[in-house]
C-alpha cells in the first residue's frame, strides 16, 4: 500500500514512479503465475496540498515524516482502490493540475471517513498518448452524462445511461457500482441528495 503527496515540481517523477511500479509488479506476477505463487497487488492514493515534512519525534527517536490534511487524505484515497477496483486514485487537487498531461477517468464525488468535505475522485490511468485516446475520450464523456445525471438524482436518466454503457463494458466493475446505487436511490430517494457518497470505511 503506497501513498503519495506531490507538490507541482514533483507531480511528473510521481506519476512516472507509480507507471513503473505498476510495469514492475504485472512482470513480476506474470513470474508468480508461472511459478504458481500468489500474486501481488498494490495501490496508490495521489494528492496536492500543503504540509509539513521533516524529522518528527524527541533525540531519541526521530521519523522522518509529513503532517497534515492533505497527507490524510492521500492516504484515504489509497484505501478506496480496493473499493473501486482501481490502482492509483487521485484528488481533484491534483487532477487539476495534471490532467492535460496524463489519462484519467472521473470515479466518484466522495466524503472520505472521518470529513465531511466533498472531493471529486480519479483513476489514473497512464501517460497521455502522442495520438489521443478517441475511446478513452467517448467513455469519459459518457460516464459523465450519466454522472451528471446520477449527482442531480435524476436515477432513472442515469440508470438508463449506465445501462447502455455496461453493455459496452460489461467487465467495468466502476459502472455496475452506479447502477446498484442508482436502482437502490431509486426505489428509496435520500434526503437532501447533493451527489456525495459518503464513505463509511477507511
Amino acid at each position: 500500500q503506497i501513498c503519495c503527496l506531490v507538490k507541482n515540481n514533483l507531480q511528473k517523477g510521481c506519476y512516472t514512479t507509480v507507471l513503473q511500479i505498476q510495469e514492475a509488479l504485472k512482470q513480476l506476477n506474470e513470474e508468480f503465475r508461472t511459478e504458481s505463487k500468489p500474486v501481488v497487488e498494490t495501490r496508490v492514493g495521489i494528492n496536492t496540498g500543503e504540509v509539513v515534512v521533516g524529522n518528527v519525534g524527541s533525540d531519541e527517536r526521530l521519523n522522518y515524516t509529513s503532517l497534515g490534511d492533505p497527507v490524510n487524505l492521500a492516504s484515504r484515497l489509497e484505501g478506496l482502490s480496493k473499493v473501486y477496483g482501481t490502482w492509483t486514485i487521485v484528488s481533484e487537487f491534483t487532477y487539476n493540475k495534471v490532467k492535460d498531461n496524463f489519462k484519467f477517468r472521473l470515479l466518484d464525488k466522495v466524503a472520505v471517513k472521518g470529513k465531511q468535505q466533498s472531493v471529486y475522485i480519479y483513476e489514473f490511468l497512464g501517460d497521455v498518448a502522442a495520438t489521443p485516446d478517441l475511446k478513452l475520450q467517448q467513455y469519459n464523456q459518457d460516464f459523465f452524462d450519466a454522472f451528471s445525471h446520477y449527482e442531480s438524482g435524476d436515477w432513472q436518466m442515469a440508470i438508463n445511461i449506465f445501462n447502455d454503457l455496461d453493455k459496452k463494458y460489461p467487465e467495468d466493475t466502476l459502472i455496475k457500482i452506479f447502477i446498484e446505487r442508482c436502482l437502490a436511490f431509486s426505489a428509496n430517494p435520500p434526503v437532501n441528495w447533493d451527489g456525495v457518497w459518503v464513505m463509511t470505511e477507511k
